[in-house]
Order: structure tokens, then C-alpha cells, then sequence
């Protein structure tokens, strides 16, 4: 789960605080990775949403918006392909320069709606989306332990039948896991075979979500696709790349995931063998789990290319790669007729892969992405003082309960305005649950979000520290203010909550330096200590 991404992206307009053209514009003077190789500077000129022109622009440019590139790279619209996708995942994504999002598990309704609204011309802010839906495992696998109620399969004669199921639900690949060894049930090799068998008999591609060398050549073997992942468990052996190669699969590297892994190397290698063999590899984050939608992709890159990639083949990996693997003709690339997914950054990253941190504009379909850090500050002042009785605040979305539960965790909180404040008012807000084991870091309490929508990015950078008053069970508890930057690791601080109410200020910078304009989540928790607990805050603010 959390792990600190060590990136600084940096949203910019083409003037300070301005918004990029959309729909009609051409991009001058602009270095250009077209999704293979890099060449420029040149002119790319977009017309409804499309790519009309790549080259000096002199063709189809008159009277255009004109987006100066200078010193600038522009490289297709970067594609995930090994997310999970749902809440504000996907706008995440698209504000990171992840224009198309490959989930590999969600509920199904929620992928279908997202693409029927795609195909209608809607959701230009968010990603687009294309799903497995609901995975295939056994029964009491991996994939069951979420909340989720998912049909499970347990035998190769059930294998078309549910196959059918999730191709009726709107499954555009099947996502089957295949787990040796593992502490979980996992589906027989011959029932693995039969629902690849059954996912080529109705022209889907079957990706397998492996965990071990002996996974991976058995999924290979019975004729999957492509690996979701590579795996840590043993050295890849010199028959590894050269039989992934010969059976013409593909593999998402997934590393962001596996770096945590004290045999990470044994992945490394596994990855300069599948690259001297010539099998296609993707770049794929496995998004939440251990970093933000989006921003996790720019770490996945610097790690392809500390793994033995160079920077041009680690953005093929982005882009080109698993648009071709996927059959996504119309992106992935920068070409005449091809959808203006972009990614316009400061610097070269064919040079230097962190380049891809330094965004200067993100486009999908052509249409121009508005920059939440671009807004003005908001001033400082009180959140919440909990008086009118219940859990609104000044601005933003306001107050919720959190916990891992919603990762997969088991533990759980409830929050709710009670009657006594501090100095004599009449309430507080009463935070309590139980914290328990089975999550990397488990935590449960209340959260604050200051934009729109949970985990969107509020500027609060017109305010120079937290302030709040707590009481409690006389345990101390973890103030985390999260940020975009920063995504799922967030800057902590730790407080008492004790018996008699207790102010206390942190300043914004001793929480991993922010100066507050990304702020995703102010949390009050409990955690990681297994525990019940119980505690309140009031007047919660800014200063």
C-alpha cells in the first residue's frame, strides 16, 4: 500500500494561471515523441479533437491558438495498463497525463457506466476507461476478500459459462488469477486453460494476474495473452524471456507494485530477459495499491528505465506498446487521423524519463484539461466549528469516515457531531471505530476534503498551518495531510488526544514540505496499533 513516490509534478498552463486551447490549436516549435521515436522541433496541429497535422504546420495551422513549445516535449496521452479504477480515480489519472486507463478488476457497473458516457461524448475530464469488470478466480481467492460479492469459478467445466457472463456484462479482455503458492484458493492449470480457451473461442485476449516464476510459465504455457505482473519469487531462469517471446505474449511489468519485495531483483532480470528476447512490455502501476492514479505511472517509468530500459523504450511501454497489444488503433500515438490525446512537459524525457513530471498540458480527445493548482488560493480561516450541529464545513466536500476498509482492510470507523465542544460550546465531532490488523498500514478516522470531490486537489497554499482542539482516550493519534504530490503517502504529524481539551497548530510545511496548493485530505486517524478508540476535535482551520 503506501509507499512516498519521490515526484514533484508540476501542472502549468502556457501563461501563468491560463487555459490551454482545446478542440482547435497547433503546438509549435515542440520536440515530438510520436509514440516510437522522437524528432522536431515541429508543428502538431489539432483539428475536432484529432491529430490533422504533424510537421512544420504551414499546411493547416493559419488562424489556429498557438501553443508555444519551446523547450517543451510532446508525447501521446500515457496508457496504464494494470489499474483499478473507481471513485475519482480516473480524473486522477487524466491530471497526470494517464489519458486511458486498462482496469483489471472493478464492478462492472460502474466500467459500464463510465464507458457508455465516453461513447456519448461525456466525461472529457476523466480517463478513458476500458475494463476487465469482474475477474476470474476461485472460490475465496484473491479478488474475493474486497466487499465485492463477485461469481467465482470452480472448475474448467464452468469455464464458457462464466466467460459468456462477463462478456455479457461488458468485459473487453478476461482477467483470470492464477496464484502459486499462495494462502488463498486459486483456480486449477486446467481450469486457467480452459477459461483462456474460452476467452479466444469469443475473440477476447485473456490476461493472467500471476505471483511466481512457476505462475507465469503455466500461464504462459495454457496460452494467455499476456501476465498482469512479473513476479519476485525466483531468479527468471535463461528459458524465461525466450519462452514468453516464442508464445508471442506480452507482459505488464507492474514494478511500482513489486519494488517493496526485498528479491525485487529477480524482477529486474526477469525484465532485461524479456527485453532482449523482443517481448512487448507495458508499463501498468497496479494503481491504488500502492500509489495515486496517474502519478504512480511517472514512478513505474523511472523504474522501467532503472531496470534496463532506455527512456524511449520505457515511453513506448506508456504508449504505442499496449495501444498495438490492445487494439486501441487511435491512440498511442501522434500521427495524422489519431485521436489528441497528449501530454505536452517541460524538458526531454527521451533524455531524462523525470521529465514526464514537468506537465505543461494535458489534452484528451483535444479537449484541454483545466489545472485544479491554477485556481486561486483559498484564505485562511475556520472548517469546521461543528456549531450548526452537523458535519458541514466552510468549503469544500467536507467530512467523511475512513479507514483501509476501503482498500481491503479490516478496519473501521464512525463519525457523528455530539454535544460539548471546546471552550464551553455546544459541539464537537465525535470520531471513533476500531483499528485492526490486515492492511500495511492500518488506520481508521475522519477525513476532510477541501475540493469538490474527495481526493481532488484544493490550493490552500493561502494558509501557512492546520489548527484544531482534540480530546479523548489519552492515546495519541496521527494528523496526515495528504496531497497530489504526494499521492497515497501522506505527511504525518502525531497528537494526544487527552482527557481535557488541547489546541494544537502544525505548520503546513512538516508535512513533507507542502506548501499546501495540492491539498488531496486532511485526516484524523488512529493507527497503525491494532485498538478501539475514541476521540473529538473542534474548530478545525487554517491560519
Amino acid at each position: 500500500m503506501p509507499v512516498r513516490l519521490a515526484l514533484s509534478l508540476l501542472i502549468m498552463g502556457a501563461a501563468a494561471g491560463a487555459q490551454q486551447p482545446s478542440g482547435n490549436f497547433v503546438i509549435r516549435d515542440v520536440r515530438v515523441f510520436d509514440g516510437v521515436r522522437v524528432s522536431g522541433p515541429a508543428a502538431v496541429v489539432v483539428r475536432d479533437g484529432k491529430i490533422a497535422s504533424a510537421g512544420d504546420g504551414s499546411d493547416a495551422s493559419h488562424g489556429l491558438p498557438v501553443i508555444d513549445g519551446t523547450g517543451k516535449t510532446l508525447l501521446p496521452g500515457l496508457i496504464d495498463s494494470h489499474t483499478h479504477s473507481f471513485g475519482s480515480a480516473l480524473r486522477q489519472a487524466l491530471e497526470s497525463g494517464v489519458t486511458t486507463e486498462l482496469d483489471m478488476f472493478t464492478d462492472w457497473r460502474y466500467a459500464r457506466q463510465i464507458k457508455s458516457e465516453q461513447a456519448e461524448g461525456k466525461d472529457t475530464d476523466l480517463a478513458d476507461l476500458r475494463s476487465a469488470g469482474t475477474l476470474a478466480t476461485a472460490p475465496k481467492g484473491h479478488g474475493t476478500e474486497y466487499g465485492l460479492n463477485i461469481p467465482t469459478i470452480a472448475g474448467p467445466a464452468e469455464a464458457q459459462a462464466f466467460v459468456d457472463a462477463r462478456i455479457a456484462e461488458g468485459s473487453d479482455y478476461i482477467k483470470i488469477i492464477y496464484t502459486i503458492p499462495h494462502p488463498m484458493p486459486t483456480v486449477s492449470k486446467e481450469t486457467l486453460a480452459a477459461l483462456i480457451q474460452a476467452a479466444h473461442k469469443r475473440g477476447k485476449m485473456a490476461v493472467v494476474h500471476i505471483n511466481s516464476r512457476q505462475g507465469a510459465m503455466d500461464a504462459i504455457d495454457c496460452g494467455a495473452d499476456g501476465l498482469a505482473h512479473l513476479f519476485t519469487d525466483q531468479p527468471p531462469g535463461a528459458d524465461f524471456g525466450p519462452f514468453v517471446a516464442a508464445h508471442h505474449a506480452f507482459v505488464i511489468a507492474t514494478l511500482t507494485v513489486l519494488e517493496r519485495s526485498s528479491t525485487y531483483a529477480n524482477a529486474e532480470e526477469a525484465l532485461r530477459q524479456l527485453k532482449t528476447a523482443g517481448v512487448p512490455i507495458l508499463a501498468g502501476t497496479d494503481a491504488p495499491n500502492v500509489g495515486t492514479h496517474g502519478v504512480a505511472m511517472h514512478h513505474e517509468l523511472e523504474l522501467l528505465v532503472r531496470a534496463g530500459l532506455t527512456p524511449v523504450e520505457a515511453l513506448r511501454a506508456a504508449t504505442s506498446t499496449p495501444a498495438a497489444v490492445f487494439h486501441l488503433d487511435d491512440r498511442g500515438v501522434i500521427r495524422a487521423g489519431a485521436r489528441a490525446d497528449l501530454l505536452l512537459v517541460t524538458g526531454d524525457p527521451t533524455a531524462s524519463i523525470a521529465a514526464t513530471q514537468k506537465i505543461a498540458g494535458v489534452w484528451k480527445a483535444g479537449v484541454a484539461l483545466a489545472s485544479t493548482e491554477t485556481a486561486p488560493p483559498l484564505a485562511a480561516g475556520g472548517i469546521s466549528d461543528f456549531e450548526d450541529g452537523t458535519t458541514k464545513a466552510a468549503f469544500g466536500f467536507g467530512w467523511l469516515a475512513t479507514a483501509d476498509k476501503m482498500a481491503g482492510g479490516k478496519s473501521d470507523a464512525e463519525i457523528k457531531v455530539v454535544q460539548g465542544g471546546a471552550n464551553g460550546s455546544k459541539y464537537s465531532l465525535l470520531v471513533e471505530g476500531e483499528v485492526r490488523p490486515g492492511f500495511v498500514f492500518p488506520f481508521a478516522g475522519a477525513a476532510f476534503y477541501p475540493a469538490a470531490k474527495p481526493m481532488q486537489a484544493a490550493n490552500l497554499s493561502g494558509a501557512k498551518s492546520i489548527h484544531f482542539r482534540a480530546k479523548g482516550d489519552g492515546t495519541t493519534y496521527r494528523l496526515m495531510v495528504y496531497t497530489k504530490a504526494g499521492g497515497y503517502m501522506p505527511g504525518m504529524q502525531t497528537f494526544a488526544a487527552g482527557t481535557e481539551w488541547t489546541e494544537y497548530t502544525f505548520p503546513l510545511t512538516e508535512f513533507n514540505g507542502t506548501d499546501g496548493h495540492d491539498v488531496t485530505a486532511i485526516s484524523f486517524a488512529a493507527g497503525p496499533e491494532p485498538r478501539k478508540f475514541r476521540f473529538q476535535i473542534d474548530d478545525v482551520g487554517l491560519r
